[in-house]
Formats: structure tokens, C-alpha cells, sequence
């Protein structure tokens, strides 16, 4: 559970996920309200909204050797409300989507990635993973719309003893709706990682670019720096390792009648430094500090702070 205060106007967000593995499958519970930022949103300047949410899922996994396969199901109640004033505001004709976006979704994923104790990350194999959502009346939803995202992830090793443990990472995403239309879009590009953006582009602002469809590529080199293993006497720490990456990223969000244009596409590139931390005994952290920047229009010289959970 996170609980925070804005700064500035005084609300209060909130993230929380609960997950019950006695049985098969597991079931999980996550609920969210936080404040959502889009970049100067079709030109019209910076838009905030509150997103709340909560996910009810079901994950049926399945391992054979090396592989690993997942069936999940489940529904998303969502709502989305105005933090900006938009009073009277339309957008290139259109007022900034406010209300609930709930969906019924099915996703399956295929892995025979593959780590060892000394990795840094995956030095191995691929995910592959699939995902469907539809929007209705009949799910609560206020507008009516289907889409379908995609991703593959290839991991490769590099072939030198010297070179042990370093890691080219290359990842593929992909999204196509039809539908209802609104300000927002399906699908927003930018910003560095976060667990609510699922195309980030790190050199680019928050949510910069939207559209009815998007693809975003990535290429990493990841190698290990420094293997700390000690934790500060009993204190329920351990510092793991530190290791760090260099990355290119690339992207397009397109719609609403413009096409897929090599001219519009977007790169960003930077580094990243890593650490791999345990608290609380069994809770396994990725804290990353970032440098990135952006090379085309709209892009800019971006540092961020993440942690990742795993």
C-alpha cells in the first residue's frame, strides 16, 4: 500500500495490490488513484486528470522445463476525471474524455527467458504476450471500444567470458483500437517507465504524443558493474548489485487521420544506472536513476528517478 499528498493542490492518491496464491490460478486485487499527466495535449497545453481504478485478475500459469505460459482474465473498473479546469475547453472539437472507461479483459503470454544467479537481468530466450480489452455498456463502461496490444521481448548474451553476464535486450510493443473516439486517445506515448504508461519513451514528455494505434521499440546493452552482496548488520536490507545500461528508444503514435510516417517517428537515447535491493527480507526493489534525451520534435533533456518492483 503507498499513500501520497500533492504539493501543490492538497489531494491525497493512493496504490494498492493484494494477491491470493493458495490456489490455482491466482487471484489479484489492484486499486489506484493517481494523478495522470498529458503533455500539452493536442497542442492545448499541459492536462492533468485523477485515474481510479481497481483490476480483479485471474492468472492461470503453466511450466514445462524452460517455458512458461499464462492465461489471464479478468475486469477493470476505471474512471477518469479532471484535475485541470477544462471548463467550456475543446480540443481540436472535441472535450477532454471524463468518466468510466471499465473493460473486460483476456491476456496470454509465452516466456522461455532464462537468468542466473549473477544476472543482471534475463540473458536468455523471449517473452511473447498478447492482449484484448473491450469496452461496453455492459461492462459500465461509457464509451464503446476494442483493443488489441502486443509485445516481444528478445534476450541475448553476449558470447565472451569477459563480456559474462552482459545482456542486449530488444523489445517490440504494439497497440491497434476501433471505436469511440475521445481527446485522450486509446493509446499515449512518453515519459520514462512508470507502471501506468504502457508505452513510455524515455526523452519525451508524459503522454506527448496519442493515438488510435502506436508501436514503440526498444534496444538496451545491460552489464554489471559492482556485486555489493552485504546488508547493513540486522537492518532488513540487502544491497545486491549495481549495473547499468545504454538504451535507444523509438516510437510513433498515430490516428484520428494521420498515418504511420518514418518522418514522425520519435528517438530518444541515454543511460541508466541500476541497483538490485531486497527489504523486508523478501520484497525485491530495482531502484533507477536516468539520464535520457530526446532527438525530434518535442523531445527534451529528461532525468527521472524509478523503482521497480519484481
Amino acid at each position: 500500500l503507498n499513500t501520497a499528498v500533492g504539493t501543490t493542490g492538497g489531494r491525497g492518491y493512493f496504490q494498492a495490490k493484494y494477491v491470493y496464491d493458495r490456489y490455482w490460478p491466482t487471484f489479484s486485487g489492484t486499486a489506484w488513484s493517481l494523478p495522470v499527466l498529458y503533455s500539452d495535449l493536442r497542442q492545448q497545453g499541459d492536462y492533468y486528470e485523477r485515474n481510479s481504478s481497481l483490476i480483479l485478475r485471474a492468472d492461470l500459469h503453466w511450466i514445462r522445463r524452460e517455458s512458461r505460459y499464462l492465461l489471464a482474465f479478468g475486469y477493470h473498473l476505471q474512471r477518469q476525471d479532471a484535475l485541470t479546469d477544462i471548463a467550456g475547453t475543446a480540443l481540436q472539437g472535441l472535450h477532454p474524455f471524463e468518466g468510466r472507461r471499465d473493460n473486460l479483459f483476456v491476456a496470454a503470454e509465452y516466456s522461455d527467458a532464462v537468468r542466473y544467479p549473477y544476472s543482471i537481468s534475463y540473458e536468455e530466450g523471449r517473452t511473447v504476450s498478447a492482449t484484448f480489452r473491450n469496452y461496453s455498456g455492459r461492462t459500465g463502461s461509457d464509451i464503446v471500444a476494442r483493443e488489441y496490444l502486443g509485445s516481444w521481448e528478445e534476450y541475448l548474451a553476449l558470447p565472451s567470458e569477459r563480456l559474462r553476464h552482459h545482456v542486449v535486450a530488444m523489445r517490440l510493443r504494439g497497440g491497434i483500437s476501433d471505436g469511440e473516439r475521445t481527446t485522450q486517445n486509446s493509446f499515449q506515448m512518453g515519459g520514462p517507465p512508470d507502471p501506468l504508461r504502457e508505452f513510455p519513451l524515455r526523452g519525451y514528455p508524459s503522454r506527448f504524443q496519442t493515438g488510435k494505434y502506436v508501436a514503440t521499440g526498444t534496444l538496451e546493452y545491460r552489464l554489471p558493474v559492482y556485486d555489493l552482496f552485504r546488508g547493513p548488520g540486522t537492518a532488513p536490507v540487502f544491497l545486491d548489485r549495481i549495473h547499468a545500461a545504454a538504451f535507444v528508444d523509438a516510437g510513433q503514435a498515430w490516428g484520428d487521420g494521420a498515418s504511420f510516417s518514418g518522418r514522425r517517428m520519435k528517438v530518444g537515447a541515454g543511460v541508466e544506472a541500476r541497483a538490485d535491493l531486497t527489504v523486508g527480507y523478501w520484497v525485491k526493489i530495482e531502484p533507477t536513476i536516468g539520464f535520457a534525451w530526446g532527438f525530434d520534435e518535442g523531445g527534451e533533456a529528461q532525468a527521472y528517478f524509478t523503482i521497480a518492483v519484481h
